[in-house]
């Protein structure tokens, strides 16, 4: 991987736990909506010749789809932010793997960084850089 194709890849770490909780309210909703449907009784309407499918049956048929669509995103996306935990933590210098997990795994800013050091902010942008350089040089 080329120095700015990992960049990318930890930037868009920095957003998953947010998707990650967005598909879960997205899945509860799903849950809701389609326990709060009841279907009529069509089989047993006057003049029924055996059982109907009603369009609620059909409307939760759909939220079960898209429910389970919604899991296997949110599957892929913990699957992806495992391989970025499991990349870092493969970075030998112990220095290297605090920056970045703390800027893209915990959400820290730079500053809260830097204070966690007990150093500067330019020292910590030097870090980031050595902790990305070697995660280049490895892949």
């Amino acid at each position: 991987m080329t120095k700015e194709e990992i960049k990318q890849m930890l930037r868009d770490a920095e957003d998953m736990d947010e998707q990650i909780r967005s598909k879960e309210r997205e899945i509860e909703a799903m849950k809701k909506l389609a326990q709060s449907l009841h279907s009529p009784q069509l089989d047993k309407a006057p003049g029924s010749k055996g059982f109907v499918t009603s369009y609620v049956d059909e409307a939760v048929s759909e939220y079960v789809n898209e429910e389970h669509k919604l899991e296997q995103e949110k599957k892929a996306l913990i699957r992806k932010k495992q391989m970025i935990y499991h990349i870092i933590e493969t970075i030998p210098n112990l220095n290297y793997r605090r920056v970045l997990r703390y800027r893209y795994l915990e959400g820290y800013c730079w500053k809260d960084i830097a204070d966690k050091f007990g150093c500067g902010v330019d020292n910590v942008f030097y870090l980031h850089r050595k902790a990305i350089e070697s995660i280049a040089v490895k892949t």
